[in-house]
């Protein structure tokens, strides 16, 4: 990553507690929300960036990091006042973490046709956390005095995935000291041997079995991503939650909806 570039850091302020209280799916959209607002901002201009659960790291060509500063100064009032969470941010350069013995190595993996996603590796990323997370230091975006209008291009409307099999486990692991990518490989083996069958059979998540929330329920959801519900902007959401709970929930054919447009 080029020393003049500027890595973003967003992190909701004790999101265990918040996740304790249920708030599980606030802290993912507020985390998610800081990518999505930056890909709009940027006019969907490629950058890396990974999300973190209760967060995301990203990183910002020099010319822009002023414009996804507001933005993201925005999202912290946003947050503060949507969901009562307290989201800080940092603004952190990339010189100052290779002055601090880190590396930010980045690569681009294409996980469909078309669409990828950025690895990291070199510790710039962990350093940079765990400055974010430290109050003694000046690197803190403050919250705008406006908030976001909406958080557009952003659902969740898929209910929990269930359990194929009776029981799902999430693994978060961290491969230290040298042979990194040996060690990984060897505990996606081991994780082969334990299934007995590959990665992608053992994958709870499935298209054609996966549930989707009833229509007050999304409405209920996604009317805090609005600033104000009496808009033409939320009017646009209600039309889509809509037609997303009939093709998705109903099973209805989308082609339908182009083939009626089409005789209208």
């Amino acid at each position: 990553m080029p020393e003049d570039w500027v890595v973003f850091v967003a992190d909701i302020k004790n999101s265990t507690h918040a996740i304790e209280q249920g708030k599980y799916k606030e802290v993912n959209l507020i985390g998610v929300a800081s990518i999505t607002l930056s890909i709009q901002a940027l006019s969907n201009l490629e950058f890396p960036f990974v999300f973190g659960g209760d967060g995301a790291s990203l990183c910002i060509p020099p010319q822009h990091a002023e414009l996804i500063s507001t933005e993201l100064a925005k999202l912290i009032r946003f947050a503060e006042d949507n969901f009562s969470l307290q989201l800080r941010v940092a603004m952190i350069p990339v010189k100052e973490i290779y002055q601090a013995g880190k590396e930010v190595l980045v690569s681009k993996l294409e996980i469909t046709k078309g669409r990828f996603i950025a690895l990291f590796r070199g510790g710039g990323l962990e350093y940079a956390d765990q400055v974010t997370k430290n109050s003694e230091h000046n690197f803190y975006v403050k919250k705008h005095k406006e908030t976001v209008v909406e958080l557009k291009g952003l659902s969740c409307r898929w209910s929990p995935i269930p359990a194929r099999k009776g029981l799902i486990i999430s693994l978060l692991v961290v491969a230290r000291g040298e042979n990194i990518s040996s060690v990984y490989q060897n505990v996606l083996n081991k994780i082969r041997n334990i299934l007995n069958c590959s990665i992608e059979d053992a994958n709870p998540i499935s298209l054609d079995q996966q549930p989707y929330k009833r229509f007050w329920t999304a409405l209920k959801d996604e009317s805090k991503y609005h600033d104000k519900i009496f808009s033409l902007k939320f009017i646009k959401r209600l039309f889509d939650i809509s037609l997303a709970v009939l093709i998705f929930r109903f099973h209805l054919n989308p082609l339908f909806f182009s083939i009626r447009r089409k005789k209208i």
